[in-house]
């Protein structure tokens, strides 16, 4: 588990991690989010599954639907039908990525269950928690 304020650097640890569980062979699942700008103040977040490189706006400050919290819109459908589906179906894989868990994500009931599913299971995991 990799926890801290944002901006300090857990996203890139996320991502160097992946990097080296993936050249040491093993395979690597489940969601990375990632800010869409690259200003201190991010426009917003994406998503994006890793077994299949499918990815979306997670939220926005320009969406015009989804739930407002601060100054995003979250897009719930897509995280929802998305984020929990790539989070199930890694864990019949070795590892499983969680990054940027945090308010956005708890919004969402379909990916709680999954990260409660993962967790009561036991299935091996990596989490930033924002």
């Amino acid at each position: 588990i990799n926890y801290g304020k944002p901006s300090i650097g857990k996203t890139t640890c996320l991502s160097s991690t992946i990097y080296y569980i993936k050249s040491v062979g093993y395979t690597v699942g489940g969601v990375f989010i990632e800010e869409t700008s690259n200003t201190k103040f991010a426009n917003g977040f994406e998503l994006i599954y890793l077994r299949t490189g499918v990815s979306g706006i997670l939220s926005s400050t320009i969406l015009d639907i989804g739930l407002n919290l601060g100054f995003y819109r979250i897009n719930l459908q897509f995280f929802s039908e998305v984020g929990s589906k790539a989070l199930l179906s890694s864990n019949e894989l070795f590892d499983i990525t969680v990054d940027n868990y945090g308010p956005m994500e708890m919004y969402s009931p379909d990916f709680m269950r999954a990260i409660d599913y993962i967790i009561n299971n036991r299935a091996p995991a990596i989490c930033v928690i924002h």
